[in-house]
């Protein structure tokens, strides 16, 4: 798959220049209709439970798809050293913007999140998925996605998922679904299972920690949302 068919794919770069052309702070800010938004109350409460706080600090925390950075500056004010990338030019300059109204210390990266090219191996202590996987369609590309996750993060580090799923009900038609798929019509999401989700983890060597669904505020809304706690293994490929 080539850059400019991935950027049509997974990328979010076009609803980012409208975002900014409407001086909007990031994803929520996509529509002119304010939503009563929850999109961080999950990784809020991970980063108020044991899971974040038994972790030994400072953490390394790695921030997929930032978006704007709310996810990133969340992790900073708790005493991360952050790292936010996204495949958007305009959601990074977006984030910068927000980091340094935070004014908190965080880095900020264009970067393909398959790949994380730029990363040693283990350099990561936390990694954060906060509505980035359901966006990778291609069941080769999730299995690219969370083996390039496995070799970032370090043995024993955790990661934090919220992601839409098909667990509950979903209306396939209201959001244009395709039933046998689970891919809408703009090819752009895709609506796991919580028995693909936890496989896909524990092929790689993730073990979960704690696993719960939250339904979103909206209604009608797209699905419900799976929230994972894992750990990454010892293993030794």
């Amino acid at each position: 798959m080539t850059l400019e068919s991935r950027r049509t794919y997974y990328d979010h770069e076009p609803a980012y220049r409208r975002i900014m052309k409407r001086d909007g702070r990031g994803w929520d800010d996509l529509h002119e209709r304010k939503r009563s938004s929850d999109s961080y109350l999950s990784l809020e409460r991970f980063l108020d439970s044991r899971w974040f706080s038994s972790m030994p600090g400072p953490v390394r925390a790695l921030d997929l798809g930032c978006g704007g950075g709310q996810a990133t500056i969340r992790l900073a004010q708790r005493g991360c050293q952050v790292c936010g990338i996204d495949f958007s030019e305009t959601a990074i300059e977006l984030a910068r913007r927000n980091i340094s109204s935070a004014g908190v210390r965080a880095h900020v990266i264009v970067g393909d999140v398959l790949r994380l090219e730029s990363f040693a191996d283990d350099e990561f202590d936390l990694i954060v998925d906060n509505h980035l996987l359901h966006c990778i369609i291609a069941p080769t590309d999730r299995f690219e996605l969370i083996g390039s996750l496995r070799r970032v993060l370090r043995p024993g580090g955790r990661l934090f998922s919220e992601t839409m799923t098909a667990e509950g009900v979903l209306d396939m038609d209201a959001f244009e679904i395709d039933p046998a798929t689970r891919v809408n019509r703009n090819h752009t999401r895709f609506w796991t299972t919580r028995a693909e989700f936890n496989a896909l983890l524990h092929s790689v060597d993730f073990a979960i920690l704690d696993q719960f669904s939250r339904v979103q505020n909206e209604v009608p809304a797209p699905g419900e949302l799976m929230v994972s706690i894992a750990e990454r293994g010892l293993r030794q490929d």
